[in-house]
């Protein structure tokens, strides 16, 4: 196993390490200049800035992840709220419609009585 791990391991992610900010340095103070000026030219083609696009948006660490999970669009939301010495966890959902306002002001939401609420709540206050 020993046999397996280079002696000189250390050594040699020192030396890559500085390869790396060295090719950082290089990238931006030659390239980038040279892309931002390949982008504003309007005689550069548009193929040519997209894939100067796809550079840059990988040099900066923002092309989407392939395993990212998706985000769903609309209006609704979650609140978790987690509670210290509850064995069991509960989930209440409530979903409700966009409403129209009134001069900008929506109604008031009710989520019924007090009585009606103790049910929903499951018993967390005892």
């Amino acid at each position: 196993m020993q046999d397996l791990i280079s002696p000189h391991a250390d050594e040699e992610a020192g030396i890559r390490a500085r390869i790396q900010g060295k090719s950082c340095a290089l990238v931006e103070a030659e390239l980038l200049p040279e892309f931002f000026r390949g982008l504003r030219d309007p005689d550069t083609s548009m193929g040519t800035k997209i894939a100067i696009g796809r550079v840059l948006m990988d040099l900066g660490n923002l092309t989407p992840k392939k395993d990212a999970t998706p985000v769903q669009h609309g209006s609704k939301f979650s609140v978790t709220i987690n509670l210290p010495g509850q064995a069991v966890s509960q989930v209440m959902t409530i979903e409700a419609e966009p409403v129209e306002t009134i001069d900008g002001i929506a109604p008031r939401l009710s989520l019924g009585t007090v009585d009606d609420n103790d049910d929903l709540m499951g018993g967390l206050d005892g």
